[in-house]
């Protein structure tokens, strides 16, 4: 297929890239999103919708970010992310080992919870003051340790 001569979208660089590149073309696009090639067309000249851009990203093997940073469309960060918050306090200036870590103890963290009931992570939430965050802690620990006792079919009465 000749290359494209008029003008690309700024949304749509990366996909273009793929295309001429030739690890796609414009029919396997359209028929990986169950579209029509005229789709793919007119997504070239007048950009991708932003919904399709997490399918359009991963064709391209990038991710969303990745795609949006190569398509120059600012990266969209998330502040209550992990990993905004760890950049945010320095985690990248910490040795491997301690990232490697810290890594380790959010993703051990993260099954914990998620593997807690929806009603028991409702005790979990977080108090208005600052000032009890330490009795917070212990609570969340607290709830946290019955909840592997229990899970572990131990003293299953223990939960209240």
């Amino acid at each position: 297929m000749a290359k494209r001569k008029r003008a690309v979208h700024q949304s749509a660089m990366p996909l273009l890239n793929c295309i001429n590149s030739g690890r796609l073309t414009r029919a396997e696009v359209a028929k990986k999103l169950n579209l029509d090639v005229q789709n793919v067309t007119n997504w070239l000249a007048r950009g991708i919708p932003a919904k399709q851009l997490p399918e359009v990203a991963a064709l391209c093997d990038l991710s969303t970010d990745e795609y949006r940073a190569q398509a120059g469309l600012g990266v969209k960060t998330r502040p209550d992310r992990p990993e905004n918050v760890m950049a945010a306090h320095g985690y990248h200036s910490l040795p491997i080992f301690l990232q490697q870590y810290v890594l380790r103890k959010i993703d051990s963290l993260l099954r914990t919870y998620n593997a807690v009931p929806v009603e028991m992570r409702k005790k979990l939430s977080p108090p208005k003051n600052p000032e009890q965050y330490r009795q917070w802690e212990s609570e969340i620990e607290s709830v946290l340790l019955r909840w592997a006792v229990f899970e572990n079919g131990e003293q299953q009465n223990q939960i209240s």
